[in-house]
């Protein structure tokens, strides 16, 4: 009988950062540095990174980062270990970029005039979604309005404007 010990490969570890992990260490407040260990966190943000993607995570603790009051008063954040396994990322996704809607009102001119009329928001909002039939002059696909304004302000300026009539809803 011998004695043979089979030695069996060690896996190898895998990467222990990514360039995204490092930027987002050093990006989290110093306070929350000092209390947790790259070696703690990183298996958090492995974990967090399979639902989410690495960049949206970094973007999010740029933006606790910088806009949090918390993390900036006498007791600071907490480790950035636990700042991933309790979730806070969570809290703090990119703010949506703001959308503006550009005119979908075709006659400019006519819009000009609505809008000097009219320079509440609300109802130029109302104007932008409605479309326009140049041949018989009438305002189509318009979205529901309240019925004393479309009778009061607005028939005013449509009969100095030759608007002959407004057609509501899809068709």
């Amino acid at each position: 009988m011998t004695n043979i010990v089979r030695l069996r490969p060690k896996p190898r570890p895998k990467a222990a950062t990514s360039p995204a992990f490092e930027e987002a260490f050093t990006a989290f407040p110093r306070t929350g540095q000092l209390r947790s260990s790259r070696k703690e966190s990183w298996p958090e943000w492995c974990s967090i990174c399979e639902t989410l993607a690495e960049d949206d995570l970094l973007a999010r603790v740029k933006r606790y980062t910088k806009e949090d009051v918390e993390h900036k008063r006498e007791c600071g954040a907490p480790g950035f270990h636990r700042w991933l396994k309790w979730g806070r990322w969570e809290h703090w996704a990119p703010a949506a970029p703001v959308l503006t809607i550009q005119a979908a009102f075709p006659d400019e001119t006519l819009r000009a005039s609505f809008h000097a009329r009219f320079p509440d928001e609300r109802p130029q909002r109302w104007l932008d979604r409605c479309g326009w039939d140049a041949a018989t002059r009438e305002l189509t696909k318009a979205p529901p309005a309240r019925s004393e304004w479309l009778q009061g302000p607005f028939t005013k300026w449509a009969k100095a404007n030759d608007v002959r009539g407004v057609v509501f809803g899809l068709k």
